[in-house]
């Protein structure tokens, strides 16, 4: 660990930024947007049940993937991974939306669908703060334990010092690195955390009902 933290000491010295975070995000709907007429066809000759555990399988094994990450990885490491989850979502999206759907019709399908999606959106939040706490709070273990395993912390900031820090400047560098490195940690566990609920959500898909048709694509849009 003490070794990541010069790697990251170097990255900060010579002045990275993190950049084209937009881009990296609006990779993921590429493939989304192209996948998910291929799954609408898919509704009408495979169990939705397939496709959903498909996806899901497939997303946390891009989460596992994502546990590899260091402080230094690029645009494209990053990029190609989003790509590939993008593949996933429209995989569980639509059967799931089609599976709650397929029991309701005519008038009762609007109603039904604005329920799914108020329920989609406020469990959401939940899980989305859920994850901040514990991100939150295995950013401060992560920190605690960085900073047991530095023994070596006066020697770098008397190296900060003399390459023209003063001992404020050199202290909030080296909070800084330490800082990063344990966000870093934390972001890791949290994809071991979310690889490991997806792989549970696809062998729970199982507990529902078979359908008595096939889904068609009108039902799971």
């Amino acid at each position: 660990m003490p070794e990541d933290i010069r790697e990251l000491h170097e990255r900060a010295e010579h002045g990275a930024e993190d950049k084209n975070i937009a881009p990296v995000t609006v990779t993921m709907a590429i493939l989304a947007v192209m996948v998910a007429p291929i799954v609408a066809r898919l509704l009408g000759k495979v169990d939705a049940r397939i496709l959903v555990m498909c996806g899901l399988v497939f997303a946390a094994g891009t989460m596992i993937w994502r546990t590899g990450f260091a402080s230094n990885i690029d645009f494209w490491g990053v990029g190609i991974l989003n790509l590939l989850q993008g593949m996933a979502m429209p995989f569980f999206f639509i059967p799931l939306v089609g599976l709650s759907l397929i029991d309701f019709q005519g008038q009762k399908v609007a109603s039904a669908a604005g329920l799914m999606s108020f329920m989609r959106t406020t469990a959401g939040a939940f899980g989305a703060s859920l994850m901040l706490t514990e991100w939150d709070n295995d950013t401060g273990v992560a920190r605690s334990e960085i900073v047991r395993s530095m023994p070596n912390a006066e020697q770098m900031m008397q190296k900060l010092q003399s390459q023209g820090f003063s001992m404020e400047q050199a202290r909030a560098q080296l909070d800084y690195i330490v800082g990063s490195q344990a966000v870093m940690q934390a972001t890791l566990h949290v994809f071991y955390i979310l690889a490991t609920m997806l792989c549970i959500a696809a062998a729970l898909i199982w507990l529902v009902p078979r359908p008595k048709g096939p889904l068609v694509a009108a039902a799971a849009h």
